[in-house]
């Protein structure tokens, strides 16, 4: 794969110039105009990488933007998570120290989020637009928030992979749901099956199948399939 040279920070104000054109533009009668523009852009985004990168000083490992900012100071055994430099930075990356996991603002100083007390952490795709982060310690799992605030005990089974704001996850033979917002609904149903039809999850709880109303409360299905 062809390695994309690095932006100067004159194109970031061209992206964002065209960003600003964009949204200032009558939908209704400037087609061809927003479809140019945003060729433009994306020609831009697409010939450059814009990609964090690892910076390292004395055996540790940090992290810059692309023009070589630090976002992370080197003082960590690991970093993980990579973003470019258009994705808003409130959000904190993980980082290793020893053998331990803990979250990072990439604010240039390193602000610690959590301790550094985690097995491992996950930040997926969905990190980019979903507020909780999975952690976990001792062969179990849990989530919290981008304040590092616990969101659920570290006591789950396994986790999948969300779908339309939510995910599944279980407790045993238990099963229960993440919100993308962090909501988090106690494992309790005996099955949880996701339908792209209705585009929510359908439970099953004591031999009877129905749904999670807007206030987290089991429904009874009328005629269940």
């Amino acid at each position: 794969m062809e390695k994309k040279p690095k932006p100067t920070k004159d194109l970031v104000l061209e992206v964002l110039n065209i960003k600003t054109r964009l949204d200032s533009i009558n939908l209704n009668r400037e087609y061809e105009i927003i479809n140019a523009l945003n060729s433009q852009k994306s020609g831009i985004m697409e010939s450059y990488d814009w990609s964090d990168q690892e910076i390292e000083a004395n055996g540790k490992l940090g992290l810059a933007d692309c023009f070589g900012e630090v976002l992370i100071p080197a003082e960590f055994d690991e970093t993980w998570f990579r973003a470019n430099y258009f994705v808003t930075r409130e959000k904190p990356i993980a980082c290793k120290k020893g053998d331990k996991w803990g979250m990072v603002l990439p604010d240039g100083k390193g602000t610690i989020v959590t301790d550094f007390l985690y097995d491992n952490i996950f930040l997926g795709e969905y990190y980019s637009f979903w507020n909780f982060i999975i952690v976990a310690r001792e062969g179990k799992y849990g989530f919290i928030d981008i304040k590092g605030n616990s969101l659920t005990p570290i006591e789950l089974d396994e986790i999948y992979q969300p779908e339309n704001n939510m995910g599944q996850v279980r407790k045993g033979e238990k099963y229960g749901i993440i919100y993308g917002n962090g909501d988090y609904i106690e494992p309790v149903y005996d099955e949880i099956r996701f339908s792209d039809l209705e585009n929510h999850f359908q439970v099953k709880l004591n031999n009877q199948w129905g749904y999670i109303d807007q206030s987290k409360n089991f429904r009874p299905a009328c005629n269940p399939k």
